[in-house]
């Protein structure tokens, strides 16, 4: 199924003659009047146009060169502000590591120090390693000797305390070791 257009349906015969009246001479003498009347206001207003684009030009031209010299300024400004942040880093950097190393050199002393000490007591500390269990008998052999030695004191301080002669009450008051 296709389309097909219909032609269409005029009300006036197809018989009948257009309308061929012509105007008079000057009749249109006033629309093309009007026509460069218009394009006067055309023109005009392209000459305002361009004349207040070129003041616009010069403005925003100024207002460039204005905001130009001040980022000049800015930047010269922001350089110094980074050469001197720079040398105030590199000033605390230098310090820092003046004083780490100082701190290094002092470590380093300080280990070396310790290092010498180690060797000096190391061939006593050696001794007493190797002769510590020997020494330790030994102890406990002389504490032995020393308590068995103190209890017989303390049996014959005890025995003459109680053989003493009863008009002696002030050697009996005596409290020799917890005894009473």
């Amino acid at each position: 199924m296709g389309l097909v257009q219909a032609d269409p349906v005029f009300e006036i015969s197809e018989d009948r003659a257009p309308d061929a009246t012509l105007s008079e001479k000057h009749e249109n003498q006033n629309q093309a009047k009007g026509v460069v009347k218009l394009m006067d206001y055309i023109i005009a207003d392209l000459r305002d146009e361009v004349s207040s684009g070129a003041k616009a030009e010069i403005s925003d031209q100024t207002e460039y060169e204005e905001q130009l010299e001040s980022s000049k300024g800015l930047e010269a400004k922001l350089k110094s502000k980074i050469a001197g942040l720079n040398s105030i880093i590199k000033g605390r950097l230098t310090s820092d590591k003046t004083s780490e190393s100082h701190n290094l050199k002092s470590a380093k002393k300080s280990l070396k120090s310790e290092v010498d000490y180690k060797a000096q007591i190391k061939a006593d500390c050696d001794w007493m390693k190797s002769n510590f269990n020997g020494r330790a008998k030994a102890r406990a052999g002389e504490m032995d000797g020393l308590v068995s030695a103190k209890e017989s004191l303390a049996g014959a301080t005890l025995l003459q305390v109680h053989q003493a002669p009863k008009e002696s009450k002030t050697v009996a008051k005596v409290n020799f070791l917890g005894a009473h």
